[in-house]
């Protein structure tokens, strides 16, 4: 393994910022050390999670879990995911929850965040397997 440059810490975590942003899948940690590799050869995985832990509070980069696997997103903002279950995609999907759904929540509890997963067959594997 090339040892990992050396560069300020901020250099670093502009790259793995750069990429999750260019990136629309949602990458894991172990795909934005593929990606940032390209560009820093010898970068490690834990720097990896060191930065993205960073950028996630920094509220830079959001996570996600899906199917126990942390993935991330350059968008913050309040939105939901489609996940295919043939290839393991992670679509971002802008929907407005129903205020009814957020009131029957609210007789439970207080809602501090609310995120819909759908999951099914995107299109591209539907198209594939006609």
């Amino acid at each position: 393994m090339t040892p990992e440059p050396k560069l300020r810490s901020s250099e670093r975590r502009e790259a793995i910022h750069r990429f999750v942003a260019a990136h629309v899948g949602h990458p894991t940690a172990e795909e934005i050390l593929a990606g940032v590799r390209k560009k820093i050869p010898g970068v490690g995985l834990a720097t990896i999670y060191r930065n993205l832990d960073v950028l996630t509070g920094e509220g830079k980069l959001s996570r996600t879990m899906h199917d126990g696997v942390a993935r991330y997103d350059a968008r913050t903002d309040p939105h939901h995911h489609f996940e295919c279950t043939r290839c393991g995609a992670v679509t971002n999907v802008d929907v407005d929850v129903p205020r009814e759904l957020t009131r029957a929540v609210r007789r439970v509890g207080k809602v501090d965040a609310v995120a819909i997963e759908f999951r099914g067959v995107c299109r591209k594997c539907a198209a594939s397997a006609r």
